[in-house]
C-alpha cells in the first residue's frame, strides 16, 4: 500500500556507488537542459554568490540550489570517471557549459 503523505528520505551517511557512465551524462545532459534557460543576469548573479562564498541551501533562488545540488552531484561523478580514463574532451556549442561555471573550486 502506498501512503501519499509519506516520502522515503536517505539517513545521513557514505554510500558505495556503481554508476554507468551513460547515467553521468544523463545528469550531465539534464544539468545543461536547465542550465541553458537561464540568462546572462542570472549567471552573472550566481556567479558572484559563489564568488562570495555563498552555496548550496543559502542561494537565495530556488534554480541556484537545484543546479548547485546537481553540479556537484555530476562534479563527484565525473571525477571518479577522470580517473578510471572514463572522461574526454568535446568542442563546446552555445547551450553547453563547464562544470567550473556553475560550482566553486
Amino acid at each position: 500500500m502506498v501512503d501519499n503523505n509519506k516520502i522515503r528520505m536517505v539517513k545521513p551517511g557514505m554510500l558505495t556507488l556503481s554508476i554507468g557512465t551513460g547515467s553521468i551524462r544523463k545528469l550531465q545532459e539534464c544539468l545543461n537542459y536547465i542550465y541553458k534557460d537561464v540568462t546572462q543576469t542570472d549567471i552573472e548573479e550566481y556567479h558572484k554568490l559563489l564568488n562570495e562564498g555563498i552555496t548550496g541551501d543559502n542561494l537565495p533562488r530556488e534554480w541556484m540550489k537545484h543546479i548547485f545540488t546537481l553540479a556537484i552531484l555530476v562534479k563527484m561523478l565525473q571525477d571518479v570517471a577522470e580517473g578510471q580514463g572514463l572522461c574526454y574532451d568535446t568542442e563546446i556549442n552555445k547551450s553547453s557549459f563547464g562544470l567550473d561555471d556553475i560550482i566553486p573550486e
